[in-house]
């Protein structure tokens, strides 16, 4: 599993904080998960349903709270890079619409997509790692071995 923590802050009022773990497959990447998610507001109901999900793979679960501007990102183990794809960029829909939502931001304007952007650049840098983990460019990231 690859963990990587960010914030954005350049196109909000307030930094917002971004936890992404990327290839959830083992039951103690789920435990880990849950954690962050129960840490970051999400009630027990909700975390355990997000773990479940995270059994399968292709799948992802997104959980925000507005109030303390942050935002954990799960992506499950996938089957080819295409799913990888689709997987993040629909997450990415998601957190853009959380931090729109939170901040009274048009989604549908110019701030809306740089605000995208920036989640993206910072996402890149996890997707890079997570397609080739044998280079190890995002020194800056945790890479578990269970």
């Amino acid at each position: 599993m690859i963990q990587q923590g960010f914030y954005i802050n350049k196109n909000v009022p307030r930094p917002w904080w971004f936890m992404v773990y990327y290839d959830v497959a083992t039951n103690a990447d789920r435990d880990k998960v849950y954690g962050a998610l129960l840490a970051n507001g999400s009630g027990w109901n909700k975390a355990t349903e997000a773990i479940s999900v995270l059994r399968e793979p292709n799948t992802a679960h997104i959980s925000s709270d507005v109030y303390n501007h942050s935002t954990i990102i799960a992506l499950s183990k996938v089957t080819s890079y295409m799913e990888f794809f689709n997987s993040i960029t629909h997450e990415l829909q998601h957190a853009t619409a959380h931090v729109c939502k939170a901040f009274s931001i048009s989604y549908d304007g110019e701030q809306a997509a740089y605000i995208q952007g920036e989640i993206g650049e910072e996402l890149y840098k996890g997707v890079a790692l997570s397609i080739c983990p044998k280079c190890n460019c995002g020194k800056e990231f945790t890479r578990i071995n269970i």
